[in-house]
């Protein structure tokens, strides 16, 4: 289960939750203080892709491979907030919402490319 801790609009982190043990692991796209605001599983459960704004002004989506905690953008940056994004049942197309100069703007990408 993936859970959210907010601290501020500048300070907010995305934790994998252990139902069993309880036990709360940071899913951590960069060291320091970063608004991590949105989080999906990836299709196959390996990853968790964030929505951060790590290393940058703006909101873009990265991958965290669970098992090592490696981080890489999904996309080039952009200069507009993600706000939503949700994959197609194959895990093949990921859906993003952007936030361009004050619209949100529907993309579809496909991630086998």
């Amino acid at each position: 289960l993936l859970v959210q801790e907010w601290t501020s609009i500048s300070d907010a982190r995305i934790h994998l939750l252990d139902m069993a043990s309880g036990e709360l692991q940071r899913i951590a796209v960069g060291e320091g203080t970063s608004s991590d605001r949105l989080a999906r599983f990836e299709p196959g459960d390996q990853a968790v892709i964030v929505v951060s704004d790590f290393g940058g002004e703006f909101q873009s989506p990265w991958r965290v491979t669970l098992a090592d905690r490696r981080v890489e953008p999904l996309l080039p940056a952009a200069q507009w907030d993600v706000e939503d994004l949700e994959f197609s049942a194959d895990g093949r197309h990921m859906l993003l919402t952007r936030n361009i100069e004050g619209s949100s703007r529907i993309g579809v990408h496909d991630r086998s490319r």
